[in-house]
């Protein structure tokens, strides 16, 4: 079933590539045997169809450029070869089905044209370590001054505080089963721990967190001011 289903689709894309080659050899055709006005229209209307193979339509161009070149509309010659080369600047004309003087004329135009460069990518270091730590130390140190004391005073007290329990429940833990109040005393103190070493640890993650959504924010930034430069060439030929 899915291999029909396949053939069946395989088939309808090689008959609509086919129909295409079929009406760009028609045009050419024309074209040979004189008839340019035909020709023409029928290389437009294969170029301004987005259906048709980007290879088909970037061939139709060069015979639009090259029917308004023998036209003598140079001008209208240039504006086609150069919305060509806008989309495809490494475009390569066919030297043996293209007569010299269009195929000069556009390497004319393609030199004239300006070479963009893309700057190279912009270098991303990987996550600092920093931002795992606790304490607000990534946001100390990149300038999150106020998130950072925040973060380095909460955690620092409540770990002050369930440490400071722990040792106190591991030294004093025994108490009379008459003596409620020590015994209430001794749970509040568990539970202030354990609080503590929770409040602790969600302050942590939450610190990791904002980090790596600082981080993420200044990549972006990095991205986004990152330019084009463009240089112009303008050069003879020998």
């Amino acid at each position: 079933m899915i291999f029909s289903l396949w053939l069946l689709l395989s088939s309808l894309a090689f008959s609509k590539d086919s129909a295409q080659q079929i009406l760009f050899d028609d045009a050419l055709r024309k074209y040979h045997s004189g008839e340019k006005d035909t020709a023409m229209q029928k290389f437009l209307s294969l170029s301004y169809n987005d259906e048709v193979s980007l290879e088909i339509r970037q061939e139709a161009d060069i015979y639009i450029g090259e029917i308004l070149y023998f036209q003598n509309d140079l001008e209208s010659a240039r504006r086609i070869f150069e919305q060509l080369l806008r989309k495809d600047p490494t475009y390569q004309i066919d030297r043996f089905r293209h007569p010299p003087e269009v195929c000069t004329y556009f390497d004319y135009v393609k030199s004239s044209l300006p070479v963009i460069k893309l700057p190279p990518p912009p270098k991303i270091n990987s996550f600092p370590v920093s931002g795992y730590a606790p304490f607000g130390v990534y946001q100390l140190r990149y300038d999150k001054t106020w998130k950072g004391y925040t973060y380095l005073g909460t955690q620092t007290l409540a770990a002050t505080t369930s440490i400071a329990l722990l040792v106190y429940l591991n030294n004093n833990n025994r108490y009379n089963e008459n003596d409620l109040a020590r015994k209430n005393m001794l749970q509040t103190s568990v539970y202030v721990q354990q609080a503590s070493t929770v409040l602790f640890y969600t302050l942590w993650l939450g610190s990791a967190i904002d980090a790596q959504r600082h981080w993420r924010i200044e990549i972006s930034k990095n991205k986004e001011t990152a330019s084009f430069e463009t240089e112009f060439h303008l050069g003879g030929r020998f």
